[in-house]
């Protein structure tokens, strides 16, 4: 659908999911986000999201594009990286389900990125956690594989060809 492409194209914190392979057929991809659809800086991101978390006219005109990506038929919104006040009141006005990923806790759903999660993003979001610490682990398992290697120690000696 149309409507749902240019309710995109004109936001900078919404993604929206849509579910008729009509509305499918004519975007991208089944899943939008602010991301896919349009290409931006990362100054520009920082002045959105300062500014979606500052401004009530940017907080209604965000409002105003998730009512608008509902009507034009998706049947989901991504929210992110927006004021947690903001994430409710969209979560409260919406029928269908809003999915947030910075957007506080009063959303449906939460997404949390896989790397961000494990602990192997270099720096992580202001709203994001890490539950583990996998990417130094990941490094101590890559230097010792490349110390073995280097030291001939890898691969192991042994008849290991045969069955």
């Amino acid at each position: 659908m149309a409507a749902i492409s240019a309710a995109l194209r004109s936001s900078r914190t919404l993604g929206a999911v849509v579910s008729s392979t009509e509305t499918r057929n004519s975007l991208p991809s089944t899943v939008y986000s602010l991301e896919s659809i349009r290409s931006s800086s990362a100054s520009e991101k920082a002045e959105t999201s300062d500014l979606a978390a500052k401004s009530s006219a940017a907080k209604a005109q965000i409002l105003a594009e998730a009512l608008a990506l509902e009507a034009a038929g998706a049947f989901a919104v991504v929210l992110e990286h927006i004021s947690p006040d903001l994430g409710a009141e969209i979560s409260q006005k919406l029928t269908i389900p809003t999915i947030g990923i910075g957007a506080g806790p009063d959303c449906d759903g939460q997404i949390l990125v896989a790397h961000d999660l494990l602990g192997m993003s270099e720096r992580l979001p202001p709203f994001a956690k890490a539950y583990a610490n996998l990417g130094s682990l990941a490094t101590l398992a890559v230097q010792q594989y490349a110390a073995e290697v280097r030291s001939r120690q890898f691969p192991p000696q042994g008849d290991f060809w045969t069955g």
